[in-house]
């Protein structure tokens, strides 16, 4: 199949009265002129495109032909793939013979065969770099080249994104671990949001809940609260999330069957480097035994006052009734003694020109004998 070129002249010949009689058309073949008119906007166009693709932010390659061969391709290209612009002129797999059998090759092909775009988002590309084979991920475009309605290669727009995908990998990694770690837990533990949405539960929480996270993400879990609890907790979780300040606090949680129990809820903020509150992490322990044993603890000590309240009523009357003794006694006890103190001596007094030594020591013993008898009765009464 030849395609030549023709330029076409129709010159109108005119009758006597003026009207045309008749047009001679004529054929001059212009072949040579058009295809090196073509050629020169073809030069223009690759030199335009050439210029848009040395000078573009972005990795660029273009590939011609069916062996895809390396036609035009940017600095930033170059670095990514570690090779240098030796490689133009050769066919890409003969400069990067690891890609043959990869998505990304078969995509190139594809665009060529169809000329259907394709792109592709955090594919993995193992390249060749330094003789150490690398796992690499890209985003690309891949578009047909096109010249007078035929496809003649395929554009490449590619970024590296290796980095963000092996962060996000390992925040993945880490995520999964962190999982693992609080589904171990026996506490229920939960996350939020810096403004308190919780959006993290541990499978302790489901399990005694029997709720899912869509019925307690957000707000949803102050629906667990018991009804009593509820405000006072509310109004503790937002001093907290006002203030940045550990959440503490007691409140009785329904459990899957409806039956409410103890617990104690914390949570911790975590800040960034700037000392803003990025995440809350907090648990539910379960205080339900050491509820009840401490209002049995309350009923006992309640009970063991008022006992101790009626001893100590029973004691002061005791008290009042050994007062009331000792008053009686005072006088019932001391005075016979004070009698015989008093009439021993004024019959000692009467007696004494008479008395004999043996009689006087006898009257000396009976005196000190009731001395001894007061101080006794006084020392009974001083203790009681």
């Amino acid at each position: 199949f030849i395609e030549n070129y023709w330029r076409i002249i129709n010159k109108p010949v005119p009758a006597p009265n003026g009207d045309v009689a008749y047009i001679i058309h004529t054929l001059e073949e212009i072949s040579e002129q058009a295809k090196i008119v073509t050629r020169e906007i073809l030069t223009e166009k690759d030199l335009h495109l050439r210029n848009i693709i040395h000078s573009a932010p972005v990795s660029m390659l273009v590939l011609r032909g069916g062996d895809m061969i390396v036609d035009m391709i940017n600095e930033r290209m170059l670095g990514m793939i570690g090779k240098t612009d030796s490689i133009v002129g050769k066919p890409l797999l003969e400069s990067i013979p690891e890609l043959k059998g990869q998505p990304g090759f078969e995509s190139f092909l594809q665009v060529y065969k169809t000329g259907t775009p394709e792109y592709g988002n955090e594919i993995l590309v193992p390249l060749m770099r330094n003789g150490i084979l690398e796992e690499r991920y890209f985003n690309f475009a891949y578009t047909p080249v096109i010249e007078n309605g035929n496809i003649v290669g395929v554009m490449d727009v590619a970024t590296e994104v290796t980095e963000q995908v092996v962060a996000r990998q390992q925040l993945e990694l880490n995520n999964e671990e962190l999982r693992f770690a609080i589904d171990l837990m026996p506490q229920m533990v939960w996350a939020t949001k810096p403004d308190g949405f919780h959006d993290v539960y541990n499978k302790q929480w489901y399990t005694y809940t029997g709720l899912s996270l869509e019925e307690t993400k957000g707000t949803g879990w102050n629906t667990v609260v018991h009804p009593d609890d509820r405000e006072q907790t509310w109004q503790v979780w937002k001093h907290s999330l006002e203030t940045g300040e550990p959440y503490q606090i007691e409140y009785r949680l329904r459990r899957y069957d409806g039956e409410y129990f103890w617990f104690l809820g914390r949570a911790l903020p975590l800040k960034d480097a700037s000392g803003a509150i990025v995440k809350w992490y907090g648990t539910c322990t379960d205080i339900d035994d050491q509820r009840k044993q401490s209002a049995i603890l309350e009923e006992k000590v309640a009970e063991r006052t008022q006992e101790l309240l009626k001893t100590n009523q029973e004691l002061a009357r005791s008290n009042q009734n050994l007062e009331e003794f000792a008053h009686a006694a005072s006088h019932d006890l001391k005075e016979p003694v004070r009698k015989i103190y008093f009439f021993t001596q004024k019959l000692k007094d009467q007696l004494k020109i008479h008395f004999t030594e043996a009689e006087e020591q006898s009257f000396n013993r009976i005196q000190n004998a009731t001395e001894r008898m007061g101080n006794l009765i006084d020392d009974l009464l001083l203790y009681s």
